[in-house]
């Protein structure tokens, strides 16, 4: 199947755009009872809008606040040298945070289709920067990071019952961590309301962990001095370097603010709620972790901050108890993160394979539930692979400033579209000035860690397959019968398997 052109999208509620279905694959409809006359009436299948602003807040919000929170104060605190001038960094890289999520509130609510970036840079650089942002980002970034993310939340989960001395067996958290990868991708192929309710019960259950550890942080300060606090910008590092690394750490622990654009057309009323859940969610982060790191450094001293700051806070706060509270507090958080990061990365698989990018059986929908069922057990699969092999840890650093190169891409496109595409609809238009900022900032965290760690640059490796499959496998598969009939193959058998089919028009 050739690769199909993405279809223009207004901000307009009433118009949803779906790729027309191909002449071997027919689409399919749903039938609803109309309430009155008990007939049943045929409806389109496709993705449905059932994100409200309350959940859209909920999906932003519920993937900035992970377990970067929790152990990053330390890093930035070694990095920049001074409470200070962590503090200083933790505000200023919520700015940044803030201006790249306005850029893509424009991009959002002007082009409300699912797969986020993958849309953006598609229509404004073309297919082969769209299939190898599908290449790096889908197939490689978002499954590691995911798994990442499940294995911190086994290890929290069952820290409770054994020691420092005596960790947990690896078996033990790769078990729970499979299983915990299962049990979200079926909770997001049933429901996806189902899904947003466990997320928004998840983020109550942070923030209320959050302002757990503020009050400790008032009821220490009340009780103690808190000598860290009193030594402001003392110790300052000097070196660009480590003020760059310090910035690198605080916005990996806010990363998360552009995952409600891979959902957007799942958004109700787009236009309008797109922006307003960006802006709210980054700003009650920003809240968050300001006064949070406020209140580690009214506990502890300088001296005493580690990579587990959040537990040494409790336990030397609340004694054995705080050994167990706050590990629990760090499993709901990545809990949380990990049932927004299937959700949002599952929907550029599902855009990959609806343009074509990707296997056309990853844009299958459920016939009920109308989830992109293939996509989500497609990344389950991989992202349970990745928690097997468990020794990735290491590759994170190395892939995550792609997200950085990737968001260079993004900002630009803000500029390119708007002359490529001059009549779409932009509900929200950014100032003209911030996405350059954004593009300037990005370039500078790409920089950095190429200059700590030269070896970065065979990163590029990663890119040069995915251009050969590109131009063998993608690009040509119209002439390529036999992998066309493998394909369509596939998915025939996929739609009886799993009762799915193609979106269809309506």
């Amino acid at each position: 199947m050739e690769a199909r052109n993405l279809m223009d999208e207004s901000g307009d509620d009433s118009s949803v755009s779906v790729v027309s279905p191909s002449d071997d694959f027919g689409g399919a409809v749903q039938l609803r009872d109309n309430g009155q006359s008990g007939e049943r009436k045929a409806t389109p299948l496709r993705l449905r809008k059932q994100v409200s602003l309350v959940y859209a807040i909920t999906v932003v919000a519920g993937s900035m606040i992970g377990s970067g929170i929790f152990f990053t104060p330390y890093k930035i605190l070694d990095h920049s040298g001074s409470t200070a001038a962590s503090l200083s960094v933790w505000v200023a890289a919520g700015v940044i945070a803030l201006c790249g999520g306005l850029c893509y509130c424009e991009l959002g609510s002007s082009i409300p289709k699912s797969g986020g970036e993958y849309v953006y840079l598609t229509r404004a650089y073309g297919q082969l920067v769209g299939f190898l942002y599908v290449w790096s980002s889908a197939l490689l970034v978002r499954p590691l990071s995911l798994s990442i993310i499940l294995l911190t939340f086994s290890k929290y989960v069952v820290q409770p019952f054994y020691t420092i001395e005596c960790p947990p067996p690896r078996t033990a958290v790769t078990l729970i961590g499979i299983a915990t990868a299962v049990l979200i991708g079926v909770v997001n192929i049933v429901s996806v309301k189902a899904t947003m309710r466990l997320m928004n019960a998840l983020l109550i259950c942070k923030v209320t962990a959050l302002a757990g550890i503020v009050v400790m942080g008032v009821y220490w300060a009340v009780r103690h001095k808190p000598e860290a606090l009193s030594t402001g910008f003392e110790g300052t590092v000097k070196n660009p370097s480590g003020i760059g690394l310090s910035f690198y750490s605080a916005l990996w622990a806010y990363s998360g603010w552009t995952d409600l654009n891979y959902i957007a057309e799942e958004v109700k009323h787009p236009h309008k709620n797109v922006p307003r859940a960006i802006t709210f969610g980054v700003v009650l982060v920003i809240v968050c972790y300001i006064v949070v790191n406020l209140a580690f450094l009214a506990i502890l001293e300088k001296s005493e901050f580690t990579d587990a700051v959040a537990i040494v806070a409790g336990e030397k706060v609340l004694g054995r108890a705080g050994l167990i509270i706050i590990p629990l507090c760090v499993a709901s958080s990545t809990l949380g993160s990990a049932s927004s990061s299937c959700m949002t990365a599952s929907r550029v698989w599902f855009a990959g394979g609806r343009q074509g990018h990707l296997p056309t059986v990853l844009a299958l929908l459920h016939r009920e539930y109308a989830t992109p069922i293939v996509s989500l057990m497609a990344q389950t699969a991989l992202t349970c692979v990745c928690i097997a092999i468990g020794t990735l840890e290491s590759l994170v650093d190395a892939f995550s400033f792609i997200a950085w190169i990737i968001y260079v891409g993004v900002f630009i496109s803000v500029y390119i579209l708007r002359r490529k595409e001059p009549n779409l609809k932009r509900p929200f238009k950014v100032w003209v000035w911030l996405p350059a900022f954004m593009t300037i900032i990005s370039i500078f965290l790409v920089i950095v860690p190429l200059i700590q760690q030269p070896l970065y640059f065979l990163i590029i490796v990663v890119y040069v397959p995915g251009v050969v499959v590109y131009f063998l496998l993608v690009r040509n598969q119209t002439y390529c019968t036999r992998l066309r009939q493998l394909n369509e193959a596939i998915a025939d058998v996929s739609k009886h398997l799993f009762n799915a089919a193609e979106e269809s028009c309506g």
